[in-house]
């Protein structure tokens, strides 16, 4: 048993009838993700979690081992989403992609780059220090980063 599976829907319309139905399985495929730190460094012992987004739940997690690479064998083909998370940094980095029926289909994942950021709210005349002030960090790719 592979774990492939297969859907399909029929009608009945009276009592004893008789319904051939053709059943075409999803077909299955191999995920390989590969994490990867702002360097372009491999990260190990990183969580990464698959989502298949199909007609199938799958949700699985593995962790990366010294290479960086966790592989997700016989998943459902079709769409799926990955996300990975560092435990030591708390840096993550998310994908979406399409897997085709019998593919290998290699992945990276690039953990989001840090920084700091140091600054001062001033109010409308450009001189007067604000404080109590919501501040949010916004990255165009990720959305609200953080909320201070």
């Amino acid at each position: 048993a592979t774990g492939d599976r297969a859907i399909a829907h029929a009608r009945l319309g009276t009592e004893g009838q008789v319904v051939d139905v053709a059943l075409r399985l999803n077909g299955l495929g191999t995920v390989e993700v590969t994490v990867l730190d702002a360097l372009d460094q491999p990260v190990p012992a990183t969580e990464v979690s698959f989502t298949a987004l199909g007609n199938f739940r799958d949700v699985r997690a593995l962790a990366t081992g010294a290479n960086g690479i966790a592989g997700f064998a016989n998943v459902a083909a079709g769409d799926f989403t990955v996300s990975a998370r560092d435990p030591a940094t708390r840096l993550i980095g998310t994908a979406v992609a399409r897997l085709a029926p019998g593919q290998v289909l290699p992945v990276t994942l690039k953990l989001q780059p840090i920084g700091e950021i140091h600054g001062r709210v001033l109010d409308v005349d450009g001189a007067t220090p604000r404080a109590g002030v919501q501040v949010r960090v916004i990255s165009r790719q990720r959305g609200i980063l953080t909320q201070m």
